[in-house]
């Protein structure tokens, strides 16, 4: 009776393996055949690779409570903490439709407690589980913030992609949910994303006349690499030291290039950030429409998508209305909780993943126990 038992238990185990070897093989053979069909329908080699580049700032402690910095500023320590629990979410998401995540993390090294630094080892850690590929900048702790986002302008200049290699922008807490988002057009070098989503700012142009520019959202613009390149221009000096981490006296380029464009001498040393939170997004919009101002070869490479598909912002619940109303969805944007890492706010986030992967997939055994340990590490 037990060895009768025990060959009906090999017999399924067997199968079940089987359908998982099936299943794997089955994914990755359409997978693979999508991203054939992509560059073989937009007329760009297979060979090009993808990637997104996400940015965030390290809080110096671990604790929950906030904190002020050495400019006697508040500090919102779960808001950053929460940009950085999204990333091994995100960088899963990112690694399914096979491109490359690009992290950003900048750090006040001289004042970072150990807790805060082993931490990001951890979320750092499993990141790399998929795939993505981390960059450090050092800079002070009433600095970073500011400058973390715009520090997603200055990539493609470091080496790490080559220069006929796509990369997009976006956001840290931005869920990466359809392909077909990523995708720029044959004969199209520059894409924007949600293009008409902003309105308007006034600035004058390089030539000195006053003039209005679309205002761009960093989610999402993408060129390839060497024309990231010739639109911006050399932002950061300097290699980084053997823990890859570049020094702040490296982004004195980036620095003075913002400060010039918003004309205001300081504005990333005073105690106000201002509009120094989003000033990549304005220069970003402005540096592109000035490459093709005056140039109707230049103009014929952009690319501006409208919205066409729906964002999520609630969780689980809303998902499944639009997916039930058979509507498209492009992204899932979890901006508004403050701490995701929270059991409730859990079971909402991890059946969205768990429906567009396979519920048995390794990956969703390796986010739920990163999340048990990133929120132990914060109590």
């Amino acid at each position: 009776m037990a060895k009768s038992t025990y060959k009906i238990t090999a017999l399924c185990l067997f199968v079940i393996v089987n359908l998982l070897i099936s299943y794997s093989y089955i994914f990755k053979t359409e997978h693979t055949n999508y991203q054939n069909r992509e560059c073989l329908d937009h007329h760009r080699p297979c060979s090009q690779k993808k990637y997104t580049i996400v940015s965030v700032a390290l809080p110096n402690f671990t604790n929950k409570t906030m904190y002020i910095d050495e400019n006697h500023q508040p500090i919102n320590v779960e808001r950053c903490w929460a940009y950085i629990f999204h990333l091994p979410l995100i960088a899963s998401l990112w690694q399914r439709i096979n491109i490359t995540l690009i992290i950003s993390i900048t750090v006040d090294y001289k004042n970072a407690s150990s807790n805060a630094i082993r931490q990001m080892d951890h979320v750092v850690s499993i990141c790399k589980m998929f795939g993505a590929i981390i960059i450090y900048f050092d800079a002070p702790s009433h600095m970073k913030v500011r400058l973390s986002q715009n520090l997603r302008i200055t990539v493609a200049q470091l080496g790490i992609i080559g220069d006929d290699d796509i990369l997009f922008t976006d956001d840290a807490d931005m869920w990466p949910l359809n392909a077909n988002r990523y995708v720029i057009p044959h004969g199209k070098r520059i894409y924007v994303a949600n293009a008409f989503c902003c309105g308007h700012f006034e600035k004058k142009s390089k030539s000195g006349i006053m003039k209005n520019y679309r205002e761009f959202p960093m989610s999402t613009i993408g060129m390839d690499g060497h024309m990231w390149k010739s639109v911006f221009g050399k932002l950061i000096d300097g290699q980084p030291n053997k823990n890859n981490v570049y020094s702040f006296k490296s982004l004195k380029p980036l620095i003075k290039r913002l400060e010039t464009f918003s004309n205001s001498t300081g504005i990333y040393s005073s105690q106000h950030a201002g509009v120094a939170w989003s000033l990549d997004q304005l220069l970003a919009s402005y540096e592109i429409q000035e490459y093709i101002s005056g140039n109707k070869t230049r103009r014929n490479i952009l690319e501006l998508k409208e919205k066409r598909c729906a964002r999520i912002h609630q969780g689980w619940k809303e998902y499944v209305k639009i997916v039930t109303r058979h509507e498209c969805i492009e992204t899932a944007h979890m901006a508004k909780d403050p701490e995701p890492w929270r059991i409730e706010s859990w079971q909402s986030m991890l059946p969205i993943i768990m429906h567009i992967m396979a519920p048995t997939s390794k990956t969703i055994s390796i986010l739920d126990t990163y999340r048990d340990t990133f929120a132990r590490n914060l109590n």
